[in-house]
């Protein structure tokens, strides 16, 4: 049997890289601003690069620190569950293994997710709750994924995508066998 959790959290280096990344853009953007030779059209792009590089780019740096301060998790693995941190709420969204058949890897623009296929009757009752945003969402996800309705990030984490997805295939085989019992 497994211990009763895992704790995956956020790879701090790495998210910090795509902030330094995301800063040089915006030192960049600035450039293209306070250019003299520069064009009104550059210079509304040069702004626009300021605001979301570098807004991106101190939101990322600022919720990578926070959560790596408060020693946050960004999955936590249970015997019968996942829970998966939302940043901005700071919550836990729960994936009761009973509710899946499988987790899958794949990528999308080479960025890589972590696919939940869910059971037929607990997709079902997700869609029929949800708001027709949520539902739009969902179907544009399944389209996008090959059929899952949730992805979630699997780059930037201590562990490897595809290692995470073996460990949920194990923890959902054996909730699968205990329940089954």
């Amino acid at each position: 049997m497994h211990e009763s959790e895992i704790k995956i959290y956020q790879s701090v280096w790495k998210h910090m890289l795509v902030a330094i990344a995301c800063l040089g853009c915006a030192i960049g953007a600035w450039l293209m601003v306070t250019s003299t030779g520069s064009s009104g059209p550059a210079k509304v792009a040069g702004c626009v690069g300021v605001i979301f590089f570098g807004g991106g780019g101190l939101l990322n740096a600022i919720t990578t620190l926070y959560n790596w301060m408060r020693h946050i998790p960004f999955f936590i693995i249970y015997e019968n569950r996942v829970e998966i941190y939302q940043p901005f709420k700071l919550t836990y969204h729960t994936i009761p293994l009973a509710d899946v058949k499988r987790f899958r890897l794949i990528t999308i623009n080479s960025v890589k997710f972590i696919a939940v296929d869910y059971t037929t009757a607990s997709l079902t009752h997700k869609l029929a709750k949800a708001s027709g945003l949520k539902q739009r969402m969902m179907a544009f996800n399944v389209e996008a994924s090959g059929g899952a309705a949730e992805n979630f990030l699997a780059d930037g984490l201590a562990m490897k995508g595809q290692e995470l997805c073996n460990l949920l295939n194990s923890r959902l085989k054996d909730n699968n066998r205990i329940t089954t019992k």
